[in-house]
């Protein structure tokens, strides 16, 4: 569509949709921009590949608002009005003698600060804060120093997942996914001496595949093996690829999803390897097969899954957008348990180390922790199965603690590994569970519990933007948040107070946001992707003295 008036100003519905989908992403609505994103056919358009900035759709609005409120006085008789112009209220004209500056000004970065001094004013504490105002304060604890970071540049738009792979004698492998359709193989040598070089070790493409009829496939999850063997990635192609470690190229590419890869998750010997995709299904691969050996639906309310999680080397769990829990076996199509008692979408599942406890956020604002421990399973004509009377029927419930204190939803849960518990003599170490919401002004975008007394131990509310990153040291009490605002903090979770800070400040960081987080197995190292594009790798060892 045009402008009838102005041939040399077009509006076209490509871009609106491309805005949209930016500020959905942006308010952490990310099914939401999904579907958006599929049903406007945006990955058809040249626009597809366009990295916008963040606050680009506000920013319009506020000077579309700012124009109308010039508009609608400048023919006015003398004096101020200093009523509010808002998207979907009327405005009445109410003068006064004495001008207080439109809020409005505010929304655009420096005509604040022009309109006080046409005012004599400065009156600071009034003004609404900007992502720029916000990320030019001074960071709550000391920043990393800027020696301490490495910048990996080789994807051409946003990095959404990252993954350390298991340590090497000599070195330690790092696997990055984007939006660029690709999956990178970063090689990090001289990793016991101080001196660490970094070489781009692959390049796996995706989007290239027969039967595919999109023009991207981001890649959306990427996991290693624990037996150093493969890497998984999933992708919005509908395919899954198999890197091959020993013979450092892509081995195979696994077809059985109808719909975009949300996940994918190897046993923990790895035997197998889990994918899950917005078609409804979740697929069980058998390795080194690399065959399909179970396909799980929801066949009756067609939901699509929300998660997945192994418990131990032969069950798992399973959540689609029903509010139910489900628990598998890797022998059988059919749950031996199922939970219930979420009144919305859960949103992520995860299984305690020690497999006693599950944990389940959801969009009803609450944390549930459900009791596995009267499970007891037995090796059964060929295959692990359920000891009889230790279920508790398929409804069995168990659930030991409802807990609430987010006031958004919640959006994914992590177990500390680590065997240690601050105040405590005990070394019960999966006691510790974090939970992450949307956070923002509706409530804390963290909170740190002790998932089995029902206790909430520290909410954590430092982020000015939705938090989507979360994990821990592999061994030692410390928590890493990245965020949409551009900042990585570091949390000691024995003082349970932040200790360090990072962005990146090789550009403005209001242009720079942070997906995802991930902590090296030998808790050296932590990486973090990107909205820009690269991948930033932090040399946190020595943390309490990082310098």
């Amino acid at each position: 569509m045009a402008h009838q008036k102005r041939p040399d100003i077009k509006i076209g519905a490509e871009e609106v949709n491309a805005l949209i989908h930016s500020y959905l992403l942006e308010s952490g609505f990310v099914h939401s921009a999904f579907l958006f994103r599929g049903e406007s056919n945006l990955d058809k358009t040249a626009l597809a590949k366009m990295v916008l900035r963040r606050g680009h759709l506000t920013e319009l609005l506020v000077k579309a608002l700012l124009y109308i409120e010039v508009e609608t006085h400048w023919q006015k008789p003398p004096g101020f009005c200093n009523e509010p112009f808002t998207l979907l209220g009327a405005h009445n004209c109410k003068y006064s003698a004495e001008k207080d500056t439109s809020a409005l000004a505010y929304a655009i970065p420096g005509m604040g600060d022009d309109a006080q001094k046409r005012n004599g004013k400065n009156n600071d504490d009034d003004m609404e804060m900007t992502d720029s105002a916000i990320n030019s304060e001074p960071p709550p604890a000391p920043e990393l120093p800027i020696s301490r970071q490495t910048l990996l540049y080789g994807h051409t738009q946003e990095v959404f997942c990252v993954s350390w792979a298991p340590e090497y004698a000599d070195h330690v492998l790092l696997a990055s996914g984007s939006k660029d359709s690709t999956a990178k193989i970063w090689k990090f040598t001289g990793i016991h001496h101080g001196n660490l070089a970094t070489q781009l070790l692959d390049s796996i493409e995706h989007c290239n595949e027969e039967g595919y009829s999109g023009e991207d496939a981001d890649v959306t999850c990427v996991d290693w093996s624990s037996d150093h063997l493969w890497l998984a990635t999933a992708s919005s192609d509908h395919f899954v690829r198999m890197w091959s470690v020993g013979e450092g190229k892509l081995k195979a590419t696994l077809k059985g999803h109808t719909d975009s890869i949300a996940a994918v998750r190897f046993s923990p010997d790895s035997h197998f390897l889990l994918s899950s995709g917005y078609d409804g299904v979740v697929i069980l691969w058998s390795l080194p097969a690399m065959r399909v050996q179970h396909r799980y639906e929801d066949g009756a309310n067609k939901a699509f899954v929300a998660d997945i999680s192994w418990l131990t080397n032969n069950n798992f769990i399973t959540t689609w957008t029903d509010n139910l829990i489900h628990v598998f076996t890797s022998s059988s199509t059919i749950p031996f348990r199922t939970f219930r008692g979420h009144t919305d979408e859960i949103n992520s599942v995860r299984g305690s180390p020690d497999g006693k406890y599950i944990a389940s956020v959801s969009d009803d604002l609450t944390v549930r922790i459900w009791n596995l421990e009267t499970l007891r399973m037995e090796f059964k004509e060929g295959s692990l199965r359920p000891i009889a009377g230790s279920v508790g029927g398929n409804m069995g419930q168990n659930c030991i603690h409802t807990l609430r204190a987010h006031k958004s939803s919640i959006t994914s849960c992590r177990w500390l590994q680590a065997d240690w518990i601050s105040g405590s003599s005990s070394t019960d170490g999966v006691k510790r569970l974090a939970t992450m919401s949307d956070g923002g002004e509706l409530g804390p975008a963290v909170c740190l519990w002790d998932a089995v007394a029902g206790v909430l131990l520290k909410s954590f509310n430092d982020h000015s933007a939705v938090t989507y990153g979360l994990c821990f040291h592999p061994t030692l009490p410390y928590m890493a948040t990245g965020a949409m605002d551009g900042r990585l903090y570091i949390y000691d979770l024995k003082t349970l107070e932040m200790i360090w800070s990072w962005t990146d400040r090789t550009e403005p960081s209001s242009k720079v946001a942070i997906y995802e987080v991930d902590w090296s197995n030998d808790g050296k190292r932590l990486a973090a992707c990107l909205s820009n594009g690269a991948v930033a790798v932090l040399d946190v060892t020595n943390l309490e003295n990082s310098s």
